[in-house]
């Protein structure tokens, strides 16, 4: 009796560890990346000394071993009989794998720490924490005209806050890449919106939570991110409703209308916006001729990537392959990457696990919509408002990707697989248990 009593204590201990490890995993991952995966390794440990991975039960489980597999079969067909591929390939395409298995780990022992509406609450207060550095790097550089880079321990932790130059003229903050934090941003503003729709009564809490509101989606827009952007025109209807997007669109309109007819140089009396963010947006939007789809860019990317994945369709080239091969192209554009992760899985790996990553990724959406939205639901205040929000964000994180692949910084791969853990544990929980938290 003793023994079990004892058992039990240190398992509960266990798990105290563990949810705490993986908090400060959350808490650190934009901004000490380095020992956000230290913390995050060590929940994941736990994780699996308390539960072990069901492949009869969890057929997501057995999903992702089988598309594994196919991984490593394609990664020993790169390494073995792939001639161009080289010795520093080789270290890529084994990196690339091993990677791949700690995200699949990850969506399948992160579970426990997401599993109920309170987990899933604190995740969103620690992630929306973890995210006030990135919120304070981007207004240094774009309004106190801090530039690094700033590194500690030899450069293993790195924050850019590169100058703000060149065509795009976007904020992108600690991050080296404005679309990195355009997409960061925009999985974080549906969680924003939790603090304050959840908070009733005016408080100076709820004060806050706008603040962090307003603060969150002005940066976005400064990232001049057009998949961010998008994002968060197409996760607003998911949380509130397609008639008050609209309304506000037209109020933006006018208000842009108005600023662009005024006698006065908007832009040069105001200090809020330092550059002509506004009309850089609107510029990059209007690059997408749909009249002449063949001569934007991504287009040609796309199209090029195609070619190539037909010429290998099922085990694909290997890891970290693509920018060497496509320079081969002598096209006018040097990509790095495919800018669609479905056409990037499938030029690194063959079409069968692009195709099954992404019914897995689908058929998980489609699933969770079921649980959060589904019809038996006639009052929308009876609607999880915690799961809507978290629905939003992770459609954004996996919709995002089908127009530029930021999934491969590590920062977003990681936070992409939370989120897909998080819908998995809403798809099984129990509607009599659910808690309007």
């Amino acid at each position: 009796m003793l023994k079990k009593i004892i058992s039990n204590y240190s398992a509960n201990n266990y798990m105290k560890y563990g949810e705490l490890s993986f908090q400060l995993g959350v808490l650190f991952l934009p901004s000490l990346f380095p020992l956000s995966i230290i913390f995050l390794l060590f929940a994941l440990i736990i994780s699996f000394l308390k539960t072990k991975i069901n492949f009869n039960k969890d057929k997501w489980n057995l999903a992702l071993l089988i598309i594994y597999i196919l991984m490593i079969i394609s990664s020993l067909n790169a390494l073995l009989l792939n001639p161009i591929v080289e010795n520093t390939n080789k270290i890529n395409i084994s990196i690339n794998a091993l990677r791949w298995l700690i995200l699949f780990l990850s969506f399948s022992g992160f579970q426990i720490y997401l599993k109920t509406n309170l987990q899933r609450i604190t995740f969103a207060k620690v992630f929306a924490i973890s995210s006030i550095p990135l919120l304070i790097s981007c207004a240094l550089q774009y309004w106190f005209k801090v530039y690094g880079p700033f590194s500690l321990l030899n450069g293993l932790i790195v924050w850019y806050n590169k100058p703000i130059i060149g065509i795009d003229q976007g904020v992108a903050g600690l991050f080296s890449n404005q679309n990195y934090t355009g997409f960061w941003l925009s999985i974080l503003w549906p969680f924003s919106v939790y603090f304050i729709l959840k908070s009733k009564k005016y408080s100076l809490r709820k004060t806050y939570s706008i603040m962090f509101l307003i603060a969150t989606i002005f940066f976005l827009f400064l990232t001049t991110s057009r998949s961010a952007i998008l994002g968060l025109l197409i996760s607003f209807p998911i949380i509130f409703s397609l008639k008050i997007l609209i309304k506000i669109v037209i109020c933006l309109f006018l208000i842009y209308l108005l600023l662009t007819f005024l006698p006065i140089d908007f832009y040069s009396v105001n200090n809020l916006f330092t550059s002509k963010t506004l009309e850089i947006i609107i510029a990059k939007f209007k690059d997408i001729n749909i009249n002449n789809l063949s001569n934007i860019t991504r287009i040609k990317i796309w199209k090029n990537s195609l070619n190539l994945i037909y010429k290998r369709p099922l085990l694909g080239y290997g890891a970290g392959l693509f920018p060497l091969i496509y320079l081969n192209m002598k096209e006018e554009y040097i990509a790095q990457h495919s800018h669609n992760l479905i056409l990037q899985i499938a030029f690194e790996y063959g079409l069968p696990i692009a195709l099954l990553l992404t019914i897995f990724s689908v058929f998980l959406l489609f699933k969770s919509w079921l649980k959060i939205f589904h019809k038996k639901h006639k009052n929308p205040s009876q609607i999880n408002l915690i799961n809507k929000c978290w629905y939003a964000s992770s459609f954004v994180a996996l919709i995002s990707q089908l127009s530029d692949v930021t999934y491969f910084e590590g920062k977003i791969s990681i936070i992409i697989w939370i989120l897909l853990a998080g819908m998995k544990c809403i798809t099984e929980e129990n509607s009599k248990d659910l808690a309007k938290l």
